[in-house]
């Protein structure tokens, strides 16, 4: 079984989709509790604390947490591992390194860490459903399903194993075919919003597959999953190929327009406005600006400069089309259909 790189990502993302906010991330605090929480969650502060008393672990663990917020996972794997180094038996510490590890790949030393985890503590769900992660990740669903287990006898309502079981049954039916793990991945994903109806990434998962079903229900998920996360592009994103592929394009490119507005460098949701005006609503200059704009957003988008020379080519513009086609071929040598455009319309 070879796992897409979908299902890998978001098997190695997901280590932090249900991590607890911390008070740095609380932004209902007021008052004076906001200025030292903001002066607590500073690089200064807490490098100041490891410089006064390096061997206290919880300062390295601080630290490492704030570099992981602000997605430094070099430096958090590097901080993580002092805290660790000096308390050895601390759990909450170690699984986290081994979370890290997880993150960077290294596969090896994140099984001894989760297995240094369990022999101070048999009974740490944490530890076994990331060994369950890591299994997955090595494509041995046989023994990760095995670790969920073990995790399910000692507390059947942990929601991260049942999403962590439905990313398995998703990446066997994405190597499969077999309705049976569609289905399975469903049950398991819905299982874990029934133990936690905030999960937010059970919910992305159950649209994506119901939107590949055809099934309606799919729009629920994705509003249910902006409610949690109104600004997670992921998920305004989803909405808006949902409504595309039903051919409501109004409702997709508002869709799209709010991915742009929480992130503008997000190429896909340019891009795929230019494809509506270019397939559907036949707008050609608005098609050459969207799929344009996606290539100076992303350099390297093939297909953006494809159909940039595809909606060039349809507004007369030759010389424009051919220089596109040429863009993309030069980025990919390989990309067969920019030269059978290409071919097309030097004749």
């Amino acid at each position: 079984m070879r796992y897409s790189v979908v299902v890998l990502s978001v098997l190695v993302l997901c280590l932090w989709s249900c991590d607890p906010k911390t008070d740095a991330d609380n932004t209902n605090v007021i008052g004076d509790t906001t200025q030292v929480v903001l002066i607590q969650d500073s690089l200064e502060f807490l490098s100041n604390n490891i410089k006064a008393n390096s061997s206290n672990s919880k300062y390295w663990f601080d630290r490492a947490n704030y570099f992981l917020r602000r997605g430094g996972i070099k430096d958090a794997l590097i901080d993580m591992k002092s805290a660790v180094r000096l308390d050895t038996n601390n759990t909450v510490y170690r699984n986290k390194y081994a979370d890290l590890l997880v993150t960077t790949l290294d596969i090896e030393n994140a099984l001894i860490n989760y297995g240094k985890v369990l022999f101070v503590d048999s009974s740490n769900t944490k530890a076994y459903i990331g060994m369950a992660r890591v299994y997955a990740l090595v494509n041995n669903p046989g023994m990760a399903t095995g670790y969920l287990q073990k995790a399910y006898e000692i507390d059947p309502h942990l929601s991260e194993a049942y999403f962590l079981e439905g990313m398995i049954y998703r990446a066997d039916y994405e190597e499969t075919g077999r309705e049976e793990s569609i289905k399975r991945a469903l049950s398991s994903f819905q299982t874990a919003v029934e133990q936690n109806p905030s999960y937010y990434s059970a919910y992305i998962q159950m649209g994506v597959i119901n939107h590949r079903l055809q099934n309606d229900i799919a729009l629920d998920y994705f509003n249910t999953a902006i409610a949690i996360e109104p600004k997670s592009t992921e998920a305004w994103y989803n909405k808006g190929k949902y409504f595309q592929d039903k051919e409501m394009f109004t409702e997709a490119k508002q869709c799209y327009r709010t991915v742009s507005d929480i992130d503008s460098l997000h190429s896909e949701a340019y891009y795929n406005q230019g494809y509506m005006k270019l397939i559907f609503e036949k707008e050609l200059d608005s098609a050459i600006y969207f799929f344009d704009y996606t290539t100076q957003v992303d350099s390297l988008h093939i297909y953006a400069y494809n159909n940039l020379g595809l909606a060039f080519e349809r507004n007369g513009e030759i010389e424009k089309a051919k220089s596109a086609y040429r863009k993309a071929i030069d980025i990919n040598p390989d990309f067969k259909l920019a030269k059978k455009n290409l071919n097309i319309i030097s004749k």
